[in-house]
């Protein structure tokens, strides 16, 4: 989550990003929790996974949500946090 890491140039938007944050990782607990899953356990992982694969099934935030939790299995890092995008900067 890009929130944790970085300095925002305004207060005003810290507090925006900070929000957007807070409507994703409850986006995702909502979601989990409605098909009896744990937000935070393994098996959340293999449905992140799920909702990755067919992003346009479910709702952006649930979509971030479920990326948050993955990680690319050749360097390891968070998706959209790696080493790739970084070099991109």
């Amino acid at each position: 989550m890009t929130g944790d890491c970085h300095t925002w140039r305004s207060a005003l938007l810290a507090g925006v990003v900070a929000g957007i944050e807070m409507e994703i990782r409850q986006a995702w607990k909502r979601f989990a929790v409605s098909l009896d899953v744990d937000p935070d356990s393994s098996e959340a992982i293999e449905l992140a996974r799920l909702v990755v694969d067919d992003p346009a099934t479910y709702d952006w935030r649930t979509v971030d949500g479920a990326i948050d939790r993955l990680s690319c299995p050749t360097c390891g890092s968070q998706l959209t946090q790696g080493p790739m995008l970084r070099s991109l900067s």
